[in-house]
């Protein structure tokens, strides 16, 4: 057999040899995997931009972000298909993206509706300074250009990567910029302390599909495009069908698992992620001013009342609540109660605050006047939405404050959740923690003890009552009994304060001031153990209210106190004595001759966690399912390795080695497919025998295919050259021929059940593992002869052929 007999014994037999091959329905193939991809891809990238979903107000910003990312995936299609001339398709793609940031993100910076300088400027701002926006506003923040044009941009970039990396080899490639964009996404949202139940797993699926897909697939000589193999008409989804077929169980099999096990770890519940927003310093510059208690005091004493501000119902009716804050001040050092509230842009819509149980709600418009004291801004029970701008807010304290330069003519809408019924003093809790991370019942560690005295005082005044509310209500009660003087000795620090001790020197100035009262009560709530702090603000009439509107000013000034109560927020306690004018306060509640001193246990940190019984009932739920699966999964995933070492063993045998070795492999592959369709291949017979009984049980066609590999296979084990890469085609071809046609007798679902049968991985080993011709061999031997005296390489250990007639079925 010389060299023109070798090449027709692996050429066509329609002549045109592989590079026929390279010619034919490649392309089908292509086009197919290359669109489900990019498709793949763009829904990745939307999943993943689904994740902004805490950060914003509402879903308003999802279509255009969507649209970006369908725009950056067909911009990166025409680069990659259009190369000529070099750069313009890059070019194009650029002035596609910022038309449509001036369109569709920046629409009122335009003029006439075209782009000119101060859109494209706007587009520029924004992206230069978009990163730093979305990391100093406090979720959820409105939908609007400087805050969307980074989701944007990132949604278009991750787009265009994607489809360019569509066109590489590399299998992971076009999985890494959706994965950016969705951890981009989780660590701007990171406030939402909720497991992502339906981006996660939906975001996993499109990820391990597509790396499903790309690594089903083969590449052509050039590299640049994915391509199928030709195998004799066989379509391109029907070669990758068995794959598909079992790698879609097994990705929603492992998608499953990974979302069930990772949602019953403790960490799920988002308690302790990472908020970027931590280490970057607050933005909002507010002006420096006097402790807001001391200035009760000095409003209170002007010579004529002064108009503050005007407050009015959105609907004009009555205004239902009777007081309004301005202030919280929840440290104290000893000397003066200030405020520790960390201020952050916000949009419209506040942080969530504590839960209410029942609450009513509220919408005000208010106008303020130069005569209200900076910064903070007038707000009342838990402050949920409002409409104003350089407005920050504290999620923590709930204050809002303005950095505004001027308070004169500043308006603004809030609307805010308040419990309008009265506690129930029996059931009534305090809330262990109600700020998160600041504690409101400790006080400051001075020498001395310099709280014993109102510690006492307090044990004394709360002696008999058995309920928290009750002991706040005594104190408040016995406060309300004192003597108010406005000339009183200002100052709150623990020396002022000494005028409430019995033991005090009588000489000492007793009387108080709103100042006194408010300090000196959550003094005493806080050695109870009670989330306590100092409110200033302004007290509201309705009877005084015209025309819906109500004027505040100068003489409604107030101070209270203020304890956190679960599923009722921050409950008011008045504590200042009468002023002229008022009504006189209840009578003290009198102690009975049965009534006992109860010592209060001191606060031991933030108290039980209201929701651990339901934690706990979820999490014992999260494991059961995750028992539940896991035998299903672990099949799966036994299936699923058995599918992968299949393939994997194919593509190693048709790329590693000599070509000799690689011929070889492709006749391994061809014995493993017959034995998975019931067909005995034993060692004593030749090729050539296998091809006649392929004949007999599956038809002339299966039987062409082995009979025409048979001598490619002897002239790779025993000619003394080394077959070309024209016969390596060859012979893979003969096998992808063979394996279409043997899936052709059975249905398509019963295709992938080959690509899990075990059978092929536990056969014999094989005797020879490559290409070892005779010492000193002159002439090739024939391949019956060669065959019968090597034993090639077959797919089963039976001894005894196989004399049962052809069937369709297993």
């Amino acid at each position: 057999m010389n060299r023109r007999d070798t090449g027709n014994v692996t050429g066509d037999p329609s002549g045109e040899g592989p590079a026929a091959h390279e010619r034919l329905g490649i392309r089908v193939g292509g086009l197919l995997t290359d669109g489900l991809q990019l498709i793949i891809c763009t829904v990745a990238v939307v999943i993943a931009c689904v994740a902004y979903g805490p950060f914003f107000i509402d879903s308003g910003y999802l279509p255009r972000v969507a649209g970006a990312a369908v725009l950056g995936t067909l911009c990166g299609i025409g680069v990659v298909r259009w190369r000529r001339p070099s750069g313009l398709a890059w070019a194009l793609s650029a002035v596609a993206f910022v038309l449509y940031a001036v369109y569709l993100v920046f629409p009122d910076a335009m003029s006439s509706g075209l782009p000119g300088l101060p859109a494209l400027a706007a587009v520029g701002d924004g992206l230069l300074n978009g990163l730093a926006r979305m990391l100093t506003v406090t979720p959820p923040a409105d939908v609007q250009g400087d805050l969307l044009i980074l989701p944007v941009a990132l949604a278009f970039a991750a787009g265009f990567a994607s489809a360019v990396s569509c066109a590489r080899r590399s299998v992971l490639l076009p999985v890494l910029p959706p994965l950016l964009v969705f951890v981009t996404a989780l660590l701007l949202s990171a406030n939402a302390a909720e497991f992502r139940w339906r981006t996660t797993p939906a975001f996993l699926g499109c990820a391990l599909a597509l790396i499903l897909l790309r690594a089903n697939q083969t590449w052509g000589d050039r590299g640049e495009s994915p391509r199928l193999p030709v195998d004799g008409g066989r379509s391109a989804w029907r070669v990758m069908a068995g794959p598909l077929l079992l790698g879609v169980p097994v990705i929603v099999g492992v998608t499953l698992l990974a979302v069930t096990a990772t949602g019953a770890l403790p960490i799920a519940d988002g308690s302790t992620r990472f908020d970027p927003r931590a280490a970057r310093q607050v933005p909002l510059t507010i002006q420096d001013q006097l402790n807001p208690l001391v200035g009760v005091r000095e409003q209170l004493l002007l010579p004529a009342p002064v108009d503050v501000f005007t407050v009015r119902a959105a609907d004009d009716g009555q205004i239902p609540i009777n007081r309004i804050r301005t202030a919280a001040l929840d440290s104290y050092d000893g000397i003066q109660w200030v405020s520790t509230a960390r201020f952050v842009r916000t949009g419209s819509t506040l942080p969530a605050g504590p839960d209410m149980t029942d609450p009513t709600q509220l919408t005000v418009d208010i106008t303020l006047t130069d005569a209200l004291p900076a910064p903070f801004l007038p707000e009342f029970g838990r402050p949920v939405s409002i409409q104003a701008t350089q407005v920050g807010y504290d999620p923590a304290t709930g204050l809002l404050a303005t950095s505004s330069p001027t308070l004169g003519g500043y308006r603004y809408r809030i609307t805010g959740d308040y419990v309008a019924s009265t506690p129930d003093p029996a059931s009534a809790v305090p809330a262990p923690r109600p700020s998160g991370d600041r504690s409101m019942t400790e006080l400051p560690a001075l020498p001395g003890d310099p709280a014993a005295d109102l510690r006492t005082l307090a044990q004394q005044w709360t002696a008999g009552m058995t309920t928290p509310y009750a002991q706040l209500t005594a104190i408040a009660d016995r406060m309300r009994q004192l003597s108010y003087a406005l000339d009183a000795t200002p100052g709150h620090s623990f020396a002022a304060l000494d005028r409430f001790a019995e033991t005090t020197d009588p000489s000492v100035d007793r009387r108080v001031t709103e100042e006194q009262t408010a300090a000196a009560f959550t003094i005493m709530a806080r050695t109870l153990g009670y989330p306590a702090r100092v409110a200033v603000g302004y007290r509201l009439d309705p009877q005084r209210s015209a025309d819906g509107a109500l004027t505040v000013t100068t003489q409604d000034a107030d101070a209270w106190a203020e304890v956190a109560f679960e599923g009722r927020g921050w409950i008011p306690f008045q504590v200042t004595p009468p002023r002229q004018g008022d009504p006189p306060p209840p009578p003290a509640t009198p102690q009975g001759e049965d009534q006992v001193t109860i010592t209060p246990a001191p606060p031991t940190g933030s108290g039980p966690s209201a929701g651990t019984g339901a934690s706990t009932i979820g999490t014992a739920i999260s494991w059961a399912i995750a028992l539940a699966v896991l035998p299903l999964l672990l099949l799966i995933a036994a299936v699923g390795a058995v599918a992968a070492v299949k393939q994997w063993r194919r593509k190693h045998r048709s790329r590693t080695g000599s070509s000799a070795d690689r011929i070889i492999g492709a006749w391994r592959e061809t014995t493993d497919r017959l034995l998975e369709h019931g067909m005995k291949v034993t060692t004593v017979r030749t090729p050539t025998d296998i091809g006649e009984h392929t004949t007999e049980r599956f038809g002339g066609d299966a039987g062409k295919q082995v009979t025409t590999l048979a001598p490619i296979v002897s002239h790779a084990l025993y000619a003394p050259d080394e077959p070309d890469e024209a016969a390596v085609a060859r012979a893979w071809d003969l096998e992808s021929e063979l394996h279409a046609i043997l899936d052709s007798r059975r249905p398509w679902w019963a295709g992938a059940l080959f690509w899990i049968d075990p059978r092929p991985l536990w056969h014999r080993k094989h005797h020879r593992t490559g290409r070892t011709p005779p010492p000193g061999a002159q002439t090739r031997a024939s391949p019956v002869a060669a065959a019968a005296s090597a034993r090639i390489p077959s797919a089963a250990p039976q001894a005894s052929d196989d004399t049962r007639p052809p069937v369709e079925g297993r």
